[in-house]
């Protein structure tokens, strides 16, 4: 059964990065983690290029990640399995919405996936948020943003704001392959920069305390 523990409820609130600047997020990978030899300036190895974001991702329009606390690693199995349910994962929460029930709708568009068919990395908020990426595409600042979805509270994503042109999201005005030239500019110095850290590194983060996103508490 889908983890109730990651539905957000009607009195929760946005988290602003300086709430999330103490915590871990988490990457899911679709296979086992591979950091390479070579290392970046701050001495951790590169995290294999295509595990940071698939080539064909235009990663101005957002990396999704996980904030761990009650997400836990475990809760990470979970995918969407159809391309109805791809869509409907896809919605933002917003805070005041009616909270979508995890039944009778998860079993028809998520399932958890063994573990041995998936795998994940951590990345520290406080190094990634305002992180700056010099890219042969331009420069680039790192920003969290906390963007839950109605199956996932915890749901956050890393956006590429350009230092110039400002836009966090994909330009109306660049085309498809503009943009994927853009996605592996980033994830090239996403990867120089070491951000990414085993799990080893991350350890069990605690839960987040209520009173810091339930209005309720």
């Amino acid at each position: 059964m889908y983890p109730a523990h990651l539905l957000p409820a009607s009195t929760y609130r946005l988290l602003p990065p300086t709430v999330l600047t103490p915590g871990w997020l988490l990457r899911r990978t679709d296979d086992a983690v591979v950091f390479l030899s070579q290392r970046a300036a701050n001495g951790r190895p590169y995290l294999r290029a295509d595990q940071i974001a698939s080539p064909s991702q235009r990663l101005p329009e957002g990396l999704s990640v996980n904030l761990l606390g009650q997400f836990q690693l475990a809760d990470a199995a979970w995918a969407p399995v159809t391309a109805t349910g791809r869509i409907y994962l896809r919605e933002y929460w917003q805070p005041n919405n009616a909270v979508i029930a995890p039944a009778p709708h998860a079993d028809q568009h998520m399932q958890a996936t063994p573990p041995q068919q998936w795998d994940a990395y951590g990345l520290a908020v406080a190094e990634v948020n305002g992180c700056p990426l010099t890219t042969t595409r331009g420069s680039f600042v790192v920003h969290v943003l906390h963007a839950p979805t109605g199956w996932n509270y915890w749901h956050c994503e890393l956006r590429f704001r350009h230092t110039t042109d400002g836009w966090a999201n994909a330009p109306g005005t660049y085309s498809d392959h503009q943009l994927r030239k853009v996605g592996e500019a980033i994830r090239q110095a996403f990867q120089e920069a070491g951000l990414a850290q085993p799990l080893t590194a991350v350890g069990s983060p605690q839960d987040w305390p209520a009173a810091l996103y339930d209005s309720a508490a």
